[in-house]
């Protein structure tokens, strides 16, 4: 290390707290690539090992670093460190997310926002959201939107050999969800959609990637009279879910908010048509590239679906995606953090 150079300092926490995930899919993409590319500062990096990970991720620490950017909301206290804060969503504030730890994610959240000296909005209506939410704080900050990019970007067209995915999947059409299914992501509108649509009547599937079915979840599909054509998918590779993208007859997103989308993305790229919210981010990334939708609506889920059972409006959304997604990527994603820390520097 040239020590005559300034330090950038990577809090790798993120890694103590999820294995896989949208955040640290696109942590460890900018980061390696960074540290590849610098040549007028020094990375070093800090927050991925040892113990007490679930009291670290909450407390503020000290490095000498002249910049000091954090996966997951934490913030240098030496007073001469520039900080970085980059801001994914506001699930918490806006009570779609409601959990025992959402008072002091919020209140983390605040304080990183509070001490950063740029912040990084991974979407235009999250920058909105934040200067709704917190005016105040904001002022006199340099706020940048920097778009990410699919996890898939760089995943091969080459099917593992021991997922029998293909076997699996057969003959039979099917639309795809990717995601936890939290009640925000509304499902269960969903599966009242597909139960009610002509593609339920001509034996499309229901393929979820995500984690197992609840009773309750199991139930419910039961009622719906689908139970026998929806199918979990738990623990799928990159190379798997590639897959599963590029047979589907289409990708639904209902959610009622996100941050960005990043299935959205997968899905244009891997020539998979997309139907998804009129809400929040999700219109920002698709634009004219897929099918919006009222997500409270089951009827216009429904529709949606049954329009791109017309072959050239199907295939006119999948080049449409195929366009699109050509306006992200992680090589544009990276200079713009680049741009950032050596303006800071």
């Amino acid at each position: 290390m040239n020590t005559h150079k300034p330090l950038l300092c990577y809090d790798d926490i993120i890694f103590a707290l999820q294995r896989h995930g949208g955040i640290s899919a696109y942590w460890g993409k900018v980061t390696i690539v960074v540290a590849e590319l610098a040549e007028k500062f020094d990375v070093q990096r800090t927050g991925k090992g040892g113990a007490l990970k679930y009291l670290r991720r909450y407390l503020p620490i000290f490095t000498l670093a002249r910049v000091f950017h954090s996966s997951y909301f934490r913030f240098n206290l030496n007073p001469f460190t520039q900080n970085v804060v980059t801001i994914y969503d506001f699930m918490y504030e806006l009570g779609y997310l409601k959990t025992k730890g959402a008072l002091i994610n919020i209140l983390q959240k605040k304080a990183a926002i509070w001490q950063a000296d740029v912040i990084i909005c991974i979407s235009e209506n999250t920058k909105q959201d934040l200067l709704k939410i917190y005016p105040n704080l904001c002022r006199g900050k340099k706020i940048e939107v920097i778009y990410l990019d699919s996890a898939l970007s760089n995943v091969p067209d080459v099917y593992s050999d021991n997922f029998n995915l293909e076997e699996v999947i057969g003959d039979s059409p099917y639309i795809l969800f990717v995601g936890k299914r939290s009640s925000y992501k509304n499902f269960d509108l969903l599966a009242e959609a597909f139960s009610e649509s002509i593609l339920s009547e001509q034996n499309f599937k229901l393929f979820c990637v995500g984690d197992s079915f609840s009773e309750g979840e199991q139930k419910r599909l039961f009622d719906l009279g689908i139970l026998d054509q929806v199918v979990s998918f738990q623990n799928v590779d990159d190379v798997g879910l590639k897959l599963l993208y590029s047979k589907a007859f289409a990708l639904i997103y209902p959610s009622l908010y996100e941050g960005f989308g990043v299935p959205l993305l997968e899905a244009m790229k891997c020539g998979c048509p997309v139907v998804a919210s009129n809400t929040s981010s999700i219109p920002e990334v698709v634009k004219n590239a897929g099918i919006l939708v009222n997500p409270k609506d089951y009827n216009s889920i429904r529709i949606a679906l049954e329009k791109l059972l017309t072959p050239s409006v199907r295939e006119n959304y999948i080049q449409l995606g195929y366009q699109r997604a050509k306006d992200f990527s992680w090589d544009k994603t990276v200079q713009q953090h680049m741009a950032i820390y050596e303006s800071l520097i």
